[in-house]
């Protein structure tokens, strides 16, 4: 399906200003542009569906990796019209400029690839467990990469602001204010409408259930993807309900991951080097 130009997953197309003898000019936005670098699954999509919503059509997206009418440019080359860009660092390239603001979204691993499993699944990749298996060992790798780049990096000049998905889902509107604050500083917080958004969030999260029996002891085929449609921000993925949950691996995975979340967890969630 093509993309609309009010869909959040597109570029939204920027308000237009008609001048004499029929010239238009692209209205730029008065938001601040922040480059967005998250790891799968760690909540980049809602936050940026919460902006839009409270911030209405002065904040303009661009999800890059699947967005048609993209620059394909990091930095956005579109700075002014483009107020926050996703991307999610998969070759560990993207640049660390000075003057450059960063919006870094972060989740502990297990939650975050079981997640991103189902994503995997659901795209046509083999689900069975021995898959399951290979992807989170795989993950694993990238996982201490991507988190060790962007737990240590520094630019003078700039900003790093680093959100876990366990923050953005336990203490949302705190969260939201300083996120809203840095797109818009100076300009009052309506708590209020924060509040609603909140409490009033859209989230899909798809699942699937195992073959099983019934209470009436007939056949259930199972394998479905169930799209759960929820209301409201919070954490809503129990690991140990996963078809493929296993206590050594998901123990072993946690361990060797464990390190790495806490080490970008303890950092400052702001980091602004724009006066260094």
């Amino acid at each position: 399906m093509a993309c609309k130009s009010n869909q959040l997953g597109c570029i939204v197309t920027p308000p237009r200003e008609t001048l004499n003898e029929g010239k238009v000019r692209i209205v730029k936005s008065d938001l601040a542009y922040f480059m967005g670098v998250s790891w799968p699954r760690s909540g980049h999509f809602l936050l940026a569906q919460l902006l839009r919503a409270y911030f209405g059509k002065r904040f303009r997206y661009c999800r890059y990796h699947s967005a048609k009418d993209c620059c394909k440019s990091v930095p956005c080359r579109r700075v002014g019209k483009i107020n926050l860009t996703k991307n999610h660092d998969f070759h560990f390239s993207v640049p660390i400029i000075m003057g450059q603001k960063y919006l870094i979204q972060y989740r502990e691993f297990l939650p975050s690839i079981v997640s991103n499993f189902e994503l995997f699944v659901h795209n046509g990749n083999e689900d069975s467990a021995d898959s399951f298996h290979k992807f989170s060992e795989y993950e694993t790798n990238n996982y201490a990469t991507f988190m060790k780049r962007w737990a240590t990096a520094e630019r003078a000049n700039s900003i790093f602001v680093r959100i876990a998905y366990e923050r953005l889902t336990t203490s949302p509107l705190e969260t939201l204010e300083s996120v809203v604050s840095l797109f818009a500083p100076g300009e009052p917080l309506d708590r209020g409408k924060l509040a609603h958004l909140i409490e009033t969030a859209d989230r899909v999260t798809v699942k699937k259930l195992p073959r099983c029996w019934d209470t009436q002891l007939r056949w259930s085929l199972g394998g479905v993807e169930v799209p759960e449609l929820e209301k409201g921000v919070h954490a809503s993925r129990e690991i140990r309900s996963f078809r493929y949950y296993d206590e050594a691996l998901f123990r072993w995975l946690d361990e060797q991951n464990r390190l790495a979340y806490e080490t970008m967890a303890n950092l400052p969630i702001i980091r602004d080097l724009s006066e260094a």
